[in-house]
């Protein structure tokens, strides 16, 4: 398994469908424009771009993001962080700091291989 900072956009959106059971496939992908799209929702399924999809899912999993600096933090919970440390994720777009750490959150609950 792929460590969080590792992942890339594409398969931060696959992993964060999969997570929520949207069926999903990637298309065009060994395109440079690949993406996850839902039969499903008949659309692309991008949680990095959309905050109709990520807003969602703060509130379905609890996640809060603070700014660190130029950074986001995010983590689960009302009590905010001290310091980047002790968030689940801390990356330079609100967005892709809340996907990974409803990633991590899921990861550490033992939910994925």
């Amino acid at each position: 398994m792929k460590e969080l900072n590792d992942l890339t956009d594409l398969e931060i959106c696959k992993e964060i469908a999969d997570i929520e059971g949207i069926q999903n496939q990637i298309e065009m992908e060994d395109m440079p424009n690949a993406y996850v799209y839902s039969e499903e929702l008949s659309s692309e399924y991008d949680p990095l771009t959309d905050w109709n999809i990520t807003g969602p899912l703060m509130d379905k999993y609890f996640i809060n993001i603070k700014r660190f600096g130029t950074w986001f933090g995010a983590w689960q919970g009302d009590i905010a962080p001290k310091g980047s440390d002790d968030c689940l994720s801390y990356e330079q777009t609100s967005k892709r700091a809340i996907c990974l750490a409803i990633i991590a959150q899921h990861r550490l609950k033992g939910d994925t291989e």
